[in-house]
């Protein structure tokens, strides 16, 4: 099959954005979306090396790291993969092949969306990885809120940790915890990694300084009831005592209702004369970055270092992102981009006091570059844990879905450059105070982060 017919191909298939890192956009679906297969299906050698080629000809088409080929490593894996395919198997064990494809890019943007499993089956319970290791956070049968678990099956959390460093594309190991946490109650990844036995998992945690032994079933059914009580995504609480205002953005979704909750923000903060803001996303994993010029515009700065951009132009691109030409790149500017900081809409709202943001490792995408644009730009002080995102990274995706298994996915075309280039190479932002959570402080309902910023601004 040609490049050509092999592109119109693809883009047949070519589906619904997800997310992105910068401007998020919404493509329409180009055509139905092919039903996604479950982990039991068994796929055959000819679908399973259709829906290899597929991922290969996509992401050497569209990502810009691709531009000038595929690495020698890169052209090694896929050398490798292609090998593996020689007899039907499962579409799990598929799955995680293609899956290495995506993981050698390095770019948490560039990945395989999680699969179907076999009978949908879970560990009933949520696991969190801190700091210091891998905690209960939550469960409802023999595991309990508290227990540190030290090894799952024969293997130890330092060893999960290192082949889930293998398999969750991400760059830096605070996504791969953050997103392992997770992952690691999921009946497709607890197979992956080969430590279910009989339809049961061992525990191995450590509970009151005792070591225990837990054999716990799989289950498709949840008892875990959550006491959390469902908030707004976008809101602000006011502190006039301790003259402090928290602006809370769990997404960066850039409507009205986020327009006016920031107007109403500053408004109130100008009425109590509030000398510090605060900016929490450590429960935001992005959106659009256009709420970053929105907030930008309440303070009192004329301009302001942004990113550069440079993007790979395809025929994908100019199908679902309208791009003006459908082959090249466009390299990022190679100095600053300077911008002039656009006024809010009430001039008599604009904030002269003390910035702070608060971030985690969920903060990832659109709201990482709310970190990245202050420390950059050196407009405030971050406080919390370092975030799950490069300040310098691949974003803007366009989807993308398997031609035979179904299995979708999203694919960067742009390449984000830093405000301060000088501040790189960095795998993250590290805060200027650096306040972990500990499983004490989830057990006691304590937010570590807002203690350590009120503390802060007390003195």
């Amino acid at each position: 099959m040609s490049q050509q017919s092999s592109m119109t191909t693809t883009l047949l298939c070519l589906i619904l954005l997800l997310f992105a890192s910068g401007c998020k956009k919404s493509y329409e679906i180009q055509s139905p979306p092919v039903p996604e297969v479950t982990g039991d299906k068994i796929i055959s050698v000819e679908e399973m090396t259709e829906d290899l080629e597929f991922a290969i000809n996509v992401l050497g088409d569209v990502h810009p790291k691709t531009y000038r080929g595929f690495s020698q490593k890169q052209k090694q894996l896929i050398k490798s993969l292609r090998a593996k395919i020689t007899e039907p198997m499962e579409a799990q064990k598929f799955y995680f092949i293609v899956n290495e494809l995506f993981f050698s890019f390095k770019d948490a943007h560039t990945s395989l969306s999680p699969m179907k499993s076999k009978r949908n089956r879970f560990i009933d319970a949520e696991l969190v990885w801190l700091h210091d290791g891998l905690y209960v956070k939550n469960a409802s049968d023999k595991l309990k809120q508290g227990d540190k678990v030290i090894a799952i099956g024969n293997k130890s959390t330092s060893q999960l940790l290192d082949e889930l460093e293998q398999m969750i594309p991400a760059e830096n190991l605070h996504y791969v915890q953050y997103k392992a946490g997770r992952n690691l109650t999921h009946e497709s990844y607890l197979d992956q990694l080969g430590i279910i036995q009989n339809d049961t998992v061992n525990y191995l945690i450590r509970r009151d300084d005792i070591e225990l032994m837990l054999n716990v079933s799989l289950t498709n059914n949840s008892k875990i009831t959550s006491e959390q009580i469902s908030k707004p995504w976008v809101r602000f609480q006011v502190d006039k005592k301790l003259s402090l205002g928290i602006f809370t953005l769990d997404t960066c979704r850039y409507n009205d209702e986020f327009k006016n909750k920031l107007n109403d923000f500053f408004a109130e903060v100008k009425k109590h004369n509030i000398r510090h803001i605060a900016v929490d996303v450590r429960n935001n994993s992005g959106g659009n970055s256009r709420v970053i010029e929105e907030f930008l515009s309440y303070m009192n700065i004329k301009k302001y270092k942004s990113f550069s951009m440079g993007v790979r132009y395809s025929e994908a691109s100019k199908k679902l992102a309208n791009s003006y030409k459908d082959r090249g790149y466009k390299e990022p500017f190679s100095r600053s981009n300077i911008r002039d900081n656009r006024k809010c809409p009430d001039p008599e709202l604009m904030f002269n006091g003390k910035l702070y943001i608060l971030v985690s490792a969920k903060t990832f995408s659109s709201a990482n570059w709310f970190a990245v644009g202050v420390k950059d730009n050196e407009l405030g002080m971050i406080i919390g844990e370092p975030t799950g995102n490069q300040p310098t990274s691949y974003g803007d995706v366009l989807g993308f879905q398997l031609p035979n298994t179904g299995f979708r996915f999203i694919c960067s075309y742009k390449k984000w450059i830093r405000p301060d280039k000088s501040n790189d190479p960095e795998d993250a932002i590290y805060p200027d105070v650096i306040a972990y959570t500990t499983i004490e402080d989830i057990i006691q309902n304590r937010d570590t982060q807002i203690e350590k910023l009120k503390e802060i601004i007390s003195f």
